[in-house]
């Protein structure tokens, strides 16, 4: 895939993604669609949705730098270790999305986890023309 391809493709998804966890901050979306279903309460969900939101952002923040959207203030080295850890994460979080208690979740959520994780690792493993070794 190319680079530019994935890092827009990347981009959409993201913005989203933070649309969804502002929806479901401001409760226009019940919280008991996000997190498996398995928040407890609405401190647990605000805590959650919270970093959740923040994290997405940072990845946001730093694909645009890497795609050379905005002016680059994170290093480069730091910015491929922020994609190498959101391909973990996402590949985690795939794996707790077809285990979620709502089908909505079970779906959509497996289908968007699956296919960030894929774009990251394209996005990462392109570095300056050469591909980096896995």
């Amino acid at each position: 895939m190319k680079h530019k391809l994935a890092c827009n493709a990347m981009i959409v998804i993201l913005v989203i993604v933070l649309l969804f966890h502002f929806l479901v901050l401001s409760q226009i979306i019940n919280f008991k669609n996000n997190w498996g279903g398995r928040l407890s309460g609405e401190n647990q969900m605000y805590l959650f949705e919270t970093i959740s939101f923040c994290l997405n952002a940072l990845l946001l923040f730093s694909i645009l730098q890497k795609a050379a959207y905005i002016k680059q203030y994170f290093s480069t080295k730091f910015i491929e270790t922020i994609l190498w850890i959101f391909v973990f994460i996402f590949c985690l979080n795939t794996i707790g999305n077809l285990f979620a208690n709502n089908l909505f979740e079970k779906i959509l959520g497996t289908i968007f986890t699956s296919a960030a994780a894929y774009l990251c690792f394209a996005i990462v493993r392109k570095n300056n023309g050469r591909r980096t070794s896995v």
